[in-house]
């Protein structure tokens, strides 16, 4: 949503704003980003994506979830130009490449054994958006599967509490006589009362009345014994640290600050515009312009996107960017390119 509700413009090549009323292949591009299904007919529509800012809402989302989006192209001209986006989920999506594995062009779902689906489509009719490029191949790595393992610590943790919760407590153990054996028909007696008690949806209002003294040995965990409210909050935090997003950008006002909460909560809220957003919005905007509004150069019009980002005063948290990045495989050039100044030059190592 914070890359979606950035201001944007388009410019010319003197890095003038073209303003209203707009020419006629700017008015066309414009609209595009703007309304992107305006040219679909109503029926094929997907109401959810109409406008641009829920396109490119869900872009940002799956970028980060899959590291990859898609949109689709539709109806383009002999210059490439499209008179309306659609978006593609990035499960339906295979690449389509060559024994080399050059790609060569993509399949919307791919064909089942019943001969439907593979619809195969040009290089130029699919615009793939990459938060980071993949190593090798045509697909991303998302933010999602380097979480993955966090996010199933959760899903267990909030299955145990909530199990243990709906027992009123009790847990799993071994009930055994202090000193010799329970005879055979006191023995069934006694597990069939037990398990009366244990499977009843009220379990944590019954009472066991025993004759003679039994020990119980615990033979499950409990929560204070799994430290679960130290571990979700250690879990969470990770995942927000995956995600580059600072806890009270989250929701997460629990964090005791002291009297400088303000310029805390500022400074992160800068830490989170100029990372995690930033990034989304350098790949979002790149992919554009390379991928899209480039074309419109062929019908001899230059049209430039520009997403407004914030601007601040204070550059730390950049540097600080900078600096978790040392023990990365960057060069001096990306590391300069995260606070924003150009590489060095050429002549420079490492540059």
């Amino acid at each position: 949503r914070r890359v979606a509700g950035l201001p944007w413009h388009l410019e010319n090549e003197h890095d003038e704003e073209y303003e209203e009323p707009y020419p006629a292949g700017v008015k066309l591009a414009f609209d595009l980003l703007e309304r992107p299904q305006k040219a679909v007919l109503p029926e094929l529509r997907d109401p959810g994506l109409l406008t641009r800012r829920a396109l490119i809402a869900l872009t940002s989302r799956h970028i980060g979830l899959c590291g990859m989006a898609y949109w689709y192209l539709d109806q383009t001209d002999g210059n490439g130009l499209p008179l309306a986006i659609l978006y593609v989920n990035p499960a339906r999506v295979w690449a389509a490449t060559t024994k080399a594995d050059k790609i060569i062009g993509w399949v919307i779902d791919p064909q089942d054994d019943y001969g439907h689906g593979g619809t195969p489509l040009r290089l130029d009719e699919l615009l793939p958006f990459y938060l980071d490029p993949p190593d090798n191949g045509a697909y991303g790595t998302g933010l999602y599967e380097r979480a993955l393992l966090k996010s199933q610590i959760t899903d267990l943790a909030d299955q145990h509490a909530a199990y243990v919760l709906g027992t009123g407590g009790r847990l799993a153990g071994i009930v055994s006589p202090k000193e010799g054996t329970i005879p055979d028909e006191q023995f069934q007696v006694l597990v069939r009362e037990f398990r009366n008690v244990n499977e009843a949806p009220d379990a944590a209002k019954r009472t066991t009345i025993l004759r003679g003294p039994i020990d119980f040995t615990q033979t499950a965990a409990s929560p204070d014994d799994l430290d679960l409210i130290e571990l979700s909050k250690m879990n969470r935090d990770d995942i927000f640290a995956i995600w580059g997003v600072p806890p009270s950008q989250g929701g997460i006002t629990g964090t005791a600050v002291g009297m400088n909460s303000g310029e805390t909560r500022k400074y992160e809220y800068q830490t989170l515009m100029q990372g995690a957003v930033h990034d989304r919005v350098v790949s979002i905007e790149e992919t554009i312009q390379f991928g899209l509004l480039d074309r419109w150069q062929d019908v001899g019009l230059t049209i430039d996107l520009e997403i407004e980002e914030p601007e601040f005063d204070d550059r730390s948290p950049m540097f600080d960017l900078a600096k978790s990045a040392i023990d990365q495989p960057l060069t001096v050039a990306e590391r300069r390119e995260i606070i924003g100044l150009p590489p060095f030059g050429e002549a420079v190592i490492g540059a």
